[in-house]
């Protein structure tokens, strides 16, 4: 059985990001998305570089890809998880520790989510999200049972 990977989101203080970690969180996510009730501001977090024993997410939304970039390096940040409708050519230019939302539409795009998994530099999980229940997320392994094509 496959370990399941547990982060926790949208934290915005350096103790939650210590208790999420002692709670055994794999990975604990920080919004940068300007307009969300968890955004923060870049300037005022420069401790998210400093939280030990779990992995950092920074998480966007159709941000340029330059200050993705730069952000992330800024905070040490560990993966960058984009939501919104970036372009494949972010994919190449984030590297592998990227964590992508793929919309759960009905249908399920199908041949697209399996086209993820073969990107020789995209990581094993996407995030996906029920469109209808946008706080109903999961890290799905590429292994779990799909339709068949």
């Amino acid at each position: 059985m496959e370990r399941v990977l547990v982060k926790i989101c949208g934290l915005m203080r350096p103790e939650d990001a210590r208790a999420a970690a002692d709670a055994g969180a794999d990975l604990v996510g920080f919004v940068f998305v300007p307009g969300t009730p968890r955004a923060l501001d870049p300037e005022a977090v420069s401790w998210i570089g400093g939280v030990s024993g779990v992995e950092t997410v920074g998480v966007f939304r159709d941000q340029p890809l330059e200050w993705i970039l730069e952000l992330r390096r800024a905070l040490d940040l560990d993966w960058v998880q984009v939501h919104g409708s970036e372009p494949e050519a972010y994919v190449d230019r984030l590297g592998p520790r990227l964590l992508r939302r793929v919309p759960l539409t009905d249908p399920v795009d199908w041949p697209f989510v399996r086209n993820l998994g073969r990107h020789p530099r995209r990581p094993r999980q996407d995030v996906y999200q029920q469109e209808e229940a946008p706080l109903q997320m999961g890290i799905w392994p590429y292994s779990m049972p799909q339709p068949a094509a």
